[in-house]
């Protein structure tokens, strides 16, 4: 019978944070999208919910910012980068978006 003790231990070193594999041919890379962390979707959809409406400045970037990230599963980006992430190109970032707000179950 499992102890309380190996059943947290059990449940912090799970490895539960899977990466998708994304090829981005307009930036000549592969990138990687991991699940978010509960702390990180919680400060992103914080964020994104100020006052009881959805703010949409720069949206998309501040979730990606959050989740792309190296084939070890290392941001690329910072949290403050996104501004900087936000002036690529929508077709790439909505693509990107799409594919990670799937595979973060927020769709």
């Amino acid at each position: 019978m499992a102890t309380k003790d190996s059943i947290r231990a059990s449940i912090i070193g799970a490895k539960d944070t899977a990466l998708q594999a994304v090829d981005v041919p307009e930036w000549n890379t592969t990138v990687h999208i991991k699940v978010m962390s509960g702390a990180d979707r919680d400060e992103f959809e914080g964020e994104a919910n100020k006052g009881g409406t959805v703010n949409h400045d720069n949206l998309r970037a501040k979730l990606l910012v959050k989740v792309l990230c190296d084939e070890t599963g290392e941001r690329l980006f910072q949290d403050q980068e996104y501004i900087e992430l936000g002036k690529k190109s929508s077709v790439v970032l909505v693509r990107l978006f799409d594919i990670a707000a799937k595979h973060t179950a927020f769709r």
